[in-house]
């Protein structure tokens, strides 16, 4: 059950920076899309979300995005806008996408970290691609979203207890 548990939480990843990134000796962040960099209706990321990934670059530390969204024309806009590679309808928890932009960003699995709000998806896929997993609070409180952040703090604290 250890494989749903992330090594790291952070309440929204603008927290994640340049600094935290290199105390653990990462090079590169990994990060999803929907509920993590934007809400599932932002078209376009919000000022802060642009600051933020333009101080990672200013730090030489590579970001990529690997979203499930279906919607490769949705993820096209949003990294595009944030000037970052993207993989969409990647179909975590399967960890061929991560690899796949961990090669992209020319970094071993073990230097990244995925930045994800699904303890289902993003912490099994990171965990199968041998990166690191930080669980970022959803940006959305949708009634499904509460839903299944009640399933996932079950799940986790089983897994701790492990």
């Amino acid at each position: 059950m250890k494989r749903f548990v992330p090594d790291d939480q952070a309440d929204s990843v603008l927290l994640v920076t340049p600094d935290w990134l290199t105390r653990r000796g990462l090079f590169g962040v990994l990060a999803d899309l929907d509920n993590t960099l934007g809400t599932h209706g932002e078209a376009l990321p919000r000022p802060a979300m642009l600051a933020w990934a333009s101080s990672l670059r200013e730090a030489s530390i590579a970001l990529g995005v690997v979203s499930n969204n279906r919607s490769p024309e949705r993820v096209r806009v949003f990294c595009r806008a944030l000037g970052v590679p993207f993989i969409a309808n990647a179909r975590k928890p399967s960890p061929k996408a991560l690899l796949k932009m961990a090669e992209t960003l020319g970094h071993a699995p073990e230097r990244l970290v995925l930045l994800g709000d699904n303890a289902f998806t993003d912490i099994p896929a990171a965990r199968r691609a041998g990166m690191r997993v930080c669980f970022i609070r959803p940006l959305s409180s949708s009634p499904l979203t509460r839903l299944r952040m009640s399933v996932e703090r079950l799940v986790v604290s089983r897994s701790k207890s492990s």
